[in-house]
């Protein structure tokens, strides 16, 4: 980043007296002057400013573009993520939904709506002793084969195929 840390410290609002105070502070540690910045930077944005997409747009500024493009790929993959445990919270959700509701103890029937075959549903009954770890070890047999398939309103489609009216309202209202 060099000397860059000054400009893009410019382009993120600082003073130019607290540039200097920073600079100072460091020492000749760049390293330690450019996480000051950053944390001066941070302190004094508001709690719901969109603090990537700022620093990105002063990172361009700055000409500090592969640092820029790095963050930009670092927040992507961080929503992929966030986005992902969301996606899991979700589906634990309505596994607890379904274990909670009669659908639990037609778990045999679910499964064949849902397309998982006889043979699957076999092993599935002679590796597991309760009817809630069946009924949860059918689920995630067919999120596992179905893939991207395997979605809610599949599921809540299935569940009403085979009655189970208040497991499939509850999974509706999971978001």
């Amino acid at each position: 980043m060099g000397n860059n840390w000054k400009i893009l410290a410019e382009k993120l609002g600082l003073k130019r007296a607290r540039i200097q105070s920073i600079q100072l502070e460091a020492e000749g540690s760049m390293t330690e002057a450019v996480t000051n910045m950053l944390i001066t930077w941070f302190k004094y944005l508001p709690a719901n400013a969109d603090k990537v997409g700022v620093l990105q747009r002063a990172l361009y500024d700055s000409d500090l573009w592969d640092t820029a493009n790095d963050l930009l790929y670092r927040n992507s993959v961080h929503q992929i993520e966030v986005q992902r445990r969301i996606e899991e919270d979700n589906w634990k959700k309505v596994y607890q939904s379904i274990a909670s509701t009669p659908a639990l103890r037609g778990w045999k029937t679910l499964a064949k709506s849902l397309g998982i075959c006889l043979e699957d549903i076999t092993v599935i009954e002679e590796e597991n002793w309760s009817i809630r770890t069946k009924c949860l070890k059918m689920l995630d047999m067919w999120r596992n084969a179905s893939g991207p398939l395997a979605t809610r309103p599949v599921l809540v489609k299935a569940l009403k195929a085979c009655k189970f009216m208040e497991a499939a309202g509850k999974i509706q209202q999971i978001v």
